[in-house]
């Protein structure tokens, strides 16, 4: 049988100033900096950009809106990591895994972006749980499912 989860994706990194963050990470990394992009998701608009250190990312996160998680996150904790993502191949057998562990989700309910550019390539979809950092030593996990052509209904 496959692992579970796959691969660690990214590092997240809260910023108050996304632009001169991923600025000043890809001088320190010497590594390319993404462009901006804005991550609607039910009412949340997250700015992003990402510094990448050979394949691996290190991703900027800000709030378009004072309101947003990410700003409420650096109101109450300041700058830094944010969160951590992983892969995982099959999300509702990774959301079964946590029920039967005690790992506490901020919602059952798979998140869902359309047609995600990540590093050159657009994904059909990519659905998305987040462990509550109550159930990971004070981190929050991102733990996403990548599809390159939407799966079937």
């Amino acid at each position: 049988m496959q692992p579970l989860f796959t691969n660690m994706q990214e590092i997240v990194i809260r910023a108050r100033d996304v632009d001169a963050a991923a600025e000043r990470l890809g001088e320190v990394f010497d590594g390319p900096v993404d462009g901006r992009q804005i991550e609607p998701l039910e009412g949340i608009e997250i700015v992003q950009r990402g510094v990448w250190i050979g394949n691996e990312r290190i991703a900027i996160v800000g709030d378009l809106h004072e309101a947003g998680p990410v700003a409420k996150a650096l109101a109450r904790h300041g700058e830094g990591i944010h969160e951590i993502c992983v892969r995982t191949r099959n999300l509702a057998r990774a959301i079964a895994h946590f029920k039967e562990k005690g790992v506490r989700l901020t919602r059952d309910t798979p998140y869902v972006l359309k047609n995600y550019e990540y590093a050159g390539e657009v994904f059909a979809e990519v659905h998305i749980v987040f462990i509550h950092p109550e159930s990971c030593y004070g981190m929050m996990v991102e733990v996403q499912e990548w599809h390159k052509e939407a799966p079937a209904a």
